[in-house]
């Protein structure tokens, strides 16, 4: 706090030299412009840091409480990408509801995407790792709506893409008193909570014995939490990792109890986002505009895998075998499946639009439209079955079903290494894209086999990199949609999975790499069958740990593939692994085949249907089909 403090002196000091801060508010009334800009811009953001800060730093520090999962937090609970989905849906469709009520509706946001994150790993007794996953993979689908809904009415809303971001520009102090009194009926109802959450460092049976219903404490602990975390979505946008990066410091700090570990988290919260302000004007005008909220998001995106790296009290469920089912009638599926994809194929370059509706074209308009649809239709199918690839030998190594490349993080550092490409490379070097999306796949790769290596490539554990990586790309994106420059336009579409921009070279290049991937795929059908029954089974039976990063690395080379083509969340990898098995394919080679033919229709058919739904407009095929995975990643973590 005392940095922080020094360097918001400093930063006054400089911008307002000789200012009489003593007779601030009079010089104010006076018309004087240095007093003016002072009262009503340099204090209110300071103060709203303060704030914001404090608020966040409460929010982590009861959701990890509750939870027992060091990871949670606003951010990763989807929380605060709940409350702005939200408030964008609202300002877009019912501009009227949001004057009438925008703290209603962020609240309402927050509490469903808290809601739908406790339905998905309430099978799995709210397990840290299955409320990460459930709570990373739902702000990514969150994120992604409410990029698309920003994207499409960019030109009406450019203030709103800059306040999700986490702005704190200030002109004047009603956002500051907005968010002292919606603060303030959660800091009063904690006061007297705090001592009854304490029993959450028990486990569940010995707090029952004491006389406590668990249940209804934490519900009451995770309503504050949320609350907070809404307030501060309305007021100002998302802001990520100070609700991470606060309590984990008071913890470091030897906090006992979690009153201490409150008031602490507390200092320690407003401390990190003022600071992180303050250092962003220090750094000059370009800095000074960008918005807090995404700067926080990549200083804490380090300190995540800093934790990572470290042994946490949070426990780990056993991997397993995936479930048991009958295998008889396999062939017969996967032929009545590749007729399926077939006709999908077909009905996707024939079937056309135009103000008439849908219809078929005549053979001229087909000739003269399939040289156009054909690298679409490979580039979006060979993408497709290279992420259930890829998701199919993750979900097998891990004995982890929810497991996707989407959650490894592999996906995300490609976008990333593409973007920054974008720039740092000269500006008609074409395969710049290309090229920064491989290094940045491979960046993550080696911090992935860093982290998992001292634990043992532990499943798990790597799995979490994943929402580094996702927190990372969604400051990028937010970043992204600020800038005036037109060579983002092609990369914002293709974050958002379009195929559109896909060229033949493109198409052949992603159909060559999916089936040597799948032919090395099937090489490695026996480590496949033995890797889920554990890591001391597997090395009884001669798999060694080699094995395992040679399987990681075959599946960050299909991640790659893919997202380079179809973007970083479509869900396929998720999906068509877990579909795969649901139609009976236990053993490793019919798994990876059919979920390869699921990943390739599933893509295809929401390449079509993006290309024909709301013609003349298109939603791109990776959107898609991540929108239709959302819905289906609860019902499957409900049915795990």
């Amino acid at each position: 706090m005392v940095v922080a403090l020094l360097l918001t002196a400093f930063n006054l000091d400089a911008a307002f030299p000789g200012l009489a801060w003593r007779a601030l508010v009079r010089h104010a009334g006076m018309g004087e412009l240095p007093a003016v800009i002072a009262l009503y811009s340099a204090l209110p953001r300071i103060a709203v840091a303060l704030l914001c800060g404090t608020g966040l730093a409460l929010s982590g520090t009861l959701f990890q409480q509750i939870l027992r999962n060091p990871l949670a937090e606003p951010s990763t609970l989807s929380v605060s990408s709940g409350a702005y989905l939200a408030v964008v849906a609202s300002a877009i469709f019912w501009p009227g509801l949001l004057l009438a009520g925008k703290f209603a509706i962020a609240i309402a946001g927050a509490g469903t995407a808290m809601a739908l994150v406790l339905a998905a790993s309430w099978r799995q007794a709210l397990s840290p790792v299955a409320v990460s996953l459930a709570g990373m993979t739902l702000n990514l689908v969150f994120g992604s709506l409410a990029s698309i809904l920003v994207t499409f009415h960019r030109d009406g809303f450019v203030s709103l893409s800059f306040w999700g971001s986490g702005s704190l520009r200030q002109n004047d102090w009603s956002v500051t008193g907005w968010l002292a009194l919606g603060m303030l009926p959660a800091l009063l109802a904690l006061a007297p909570s705090a001592r009854a959450l304490t029993l959450f460092n028990l486990k569940d049976e010995a707090a029952s014995s004491l006389g406590a219903d668990i249940r209804r404490l934490g519900l009451i602990g995770l309503g504050l939490a949320t609350w907070l975390a809404a307030v501060i979505v309305a007021g100002i946008g998302m802001i990520g990792f100070v609700g991470l990066a606060a309590p984990w410091l008071a913890r470091r700090l030897g906090a006992a109890g979690l009153a201490n570990r409150l008031w602490l988290s507390a200092l320690f919260g407003a401390a990190l986002l003022l600071l992180a302000d303050q250092t962003l004007i220090a750094l000059g005008p370009f800095a000074r505009a960008l918005p807090a909220g995404a700067f926080t998001a990549c200083l804490g995106a380090p300190l995540l895998f800093w934790l990572l790296r470290k042994p946490l009290p949070m426990a780990m469920p056993p991997a397993g075998t995936p479930a048991s089912m009958a295998t008889g009638g396999h062939r017969a599926r996967t032929t009545l499946l590749m007729i399926g994809i077939g006709l999908i194929i077909a009905l996707s370059a024939t079937v056309t639009a135009d103000a008439g509706g849908w219809r078929l074209p005549d053979m001229r308009e087909f000739a003269t439209a399939f040289p156009w649809r054909w690298p679409r239709i490979v580039g979006a199918g060979a993408g497709g079955a290279a992420l259930a690839l890829a998701g199919a030998i993750l979900q097998r190594m891990t004995g982890n079903a929810m497991a996707s490349p989407e959650a490894l993080g592999i996906s995300s550092g490609t976008l990333i290494g593409a973007a920054l490409a974008l720039f740092a490379l000269p500006a008609g070097f074409a395969a710049g894209p290309m090229l920064g999306g491989i290094a940045g796949a491979a960046a993550a790769f080696g911090l992935i086999v860093s982290i998992g290596r001292r634990c043992g490539l532990s499943s798990n554990r790597m799995l979490l990199v994943g929402i580094g990586f996702g927190s990372i790309l969604s400051a990028v994106s937010g970043l992204l949609a600020l800038l005036p420059d037109p060579r983002l336009q092609s990369l914002q579409t293709w974050m958002l999975g379009s195929t559109s921009l896909v060229s033949p070279d493109a198409a052949l290049l992603t159909l060559a790499g999916t089936c040597a991937g799948l032919v090395a795929a099937l090489l490695t059908a026996r480590w496949l069958d033995i890797l889920p029954l554990g890591g001391a089974a597997s090395l009884s039976l001669g798999i060694a740990m080699s094995a395992r990063l040679c399987l990681l690395l075959l599946t960050c080379a299909l991640s790659a593939i893919a997202s380079l083509t179809i973007g970083p969340l479509s869900f396929v990898g998720l999906m068509a692994p877990h579909m795969a098995r649901a139609m009976g394919m236990r053993h490793a080679r019919a798994h990876l085949k059919l979920s390869a033919l699921l990943g390739c229709g599933i893509m295809i058919l929401a390449d079509a249907a993006g290309r024909l739904l709301v013609f003349p407009y298109e939603i791109p095929a990776g959107l898609l089909a991540s929108l239709a995975g959302g819905p289906y990643l609860i019902w499957a973590f409900r049915h795990r």
